[in-house]
């Protein structure tokens, strides 16, 4: 599976977490929103948007409600015989969360089609002594995996960063 991030920013003045979503050809704020578990008012409202105009590359940020941490998505291609249930049981989340990442009226099932299975990343406190090195061989992640999870943080002992 490939993995797929999407970044969750946290606003201490709103007590509220945005995810930072790059908008792809084809994508509709309707799509987005129900991708999302938000609604079209919700996203119009955290992007002080006029209109519900989007366009392909535009960054916008959706509205998270939970706890504070960054989710990525693995891409799973659907195999011969795959169902709702199979898939869910195989890579270990309930259904619904697969339907709620997931577009629903084109998820057909065919096989090579691929959908989004959203993980939550572990988070780890940099200890004295940890070295990038070993830090990728305990977590089994690339640097650019490690890098792309951890944007904008300084790696140094008491820090707190993502990892599988």
């Amino acid at each position: 599976m490939n993995r797929i991030d999407v970044f969750h920013i946290y606003d201490e003045r709103q007590n509220q977490t945005f995810t930072e979503y790059v908008v792809r050809s084809g994508d509709t704020l309707y799509k987005i929103a129900l991708q999302h578990g938000v609604t079209v008012n919700d996203l119009i409202n955290a992007n002080a948007l006029i209109s519900s105009l989007i366009y392909p590359n535009q960054i916008i940020v959706i509205p998270q409600k939970g706890k504070f941490g960054a989710v990525y998505f693995e891409e799973y291609v659907i195999q011969t015989n795959d169902t709702l249930e199979s898939i869910a049981e195989n890579v270990g989340i309930p259904i619904d969360e697969i339907v709620r990442y997931n577009d629903i009226s084109k998820l057909i099932l065919a096989e090579n089609q691929i959908i989004f299975i959203p993980r939550t990343y572990n988070r780890y406190t940099v200890q004295p002594g940890d070295t990038i090195e070993s830090i990728l061989a305990n977590t089994n992640m690339t640097a650019m995996e490690l890098l792309t999870a951890n944007k904008d943080i300084w790696l140094a002992p008491g820090v707190t960063i993502n990892v599988y």
